[in-house]
């Protein structure tokens, strides 16, 4: 017998996403962000904002019916989940590092925009997913192999 899929955080929300991009902002404010833009690009919502002079980008992409979301009802639904999850995973990052468990860097790392090798803006995810599929990331130990 299949077993069931847990309910996933903030299924069924009716929280429109303009609401939540307010949210966050409320959020990153009162913890000292700065430099706020939200927009959409191609297939995806962005959210990027300052913090202590770093650039951190969020994207969110839009539900498509390769994923299973044929219908607009549906569609829009998982749009909003998808904004709500955001705004816990952002929140919960920054309490960490509220309660200094941990820094900002640690809890953001991957999503700090760089600048690329062509001179664009770039997620450390992005620069280090494409090193470790490429198979040029460095090694452990000079002159070694790698574990």
């Amino acid at each position: 017998m299949p077993s069931k899929r847990p309910r996933r955080y903030a299924e069924g929300t009716t929280v429109e996403p303009e609401k939540t991009r307010l949210d966050l902002q409320k959020l990153l404010k009162s913890h000292g962000a700065d430099g706020f833009m939200f927009g959409e690009e191609g297939a995806r919502s962005f959210m990027a904002f300052r913090f202590a002079g770093r650039a951190v980008r969020y994207d969110v992409p839009f539900p498509t019916e390769r994923e299973g979301y044929g219908s607009t009802k549906r569609a829009e639904a998982e749009y909003r989940r998808r904004w709500r999850s955001l705004l816990l995973r952002v929140k919960a990052k920054l309490e960490a590092v509220a309660s200094e468990d941990t820094t900002f860097e640690e809890e953001f790392f991957a999503d700090l925009v760089v600048t690329s090798e062509n001179g664009g803006p770039r997620r450390l995810y992005d620069v280090v997913k494409g090193q470790l599929d490429a198979g040029t990331m460095p090694r452990l130990l000079p002159g070694g192999e790698d574990a």
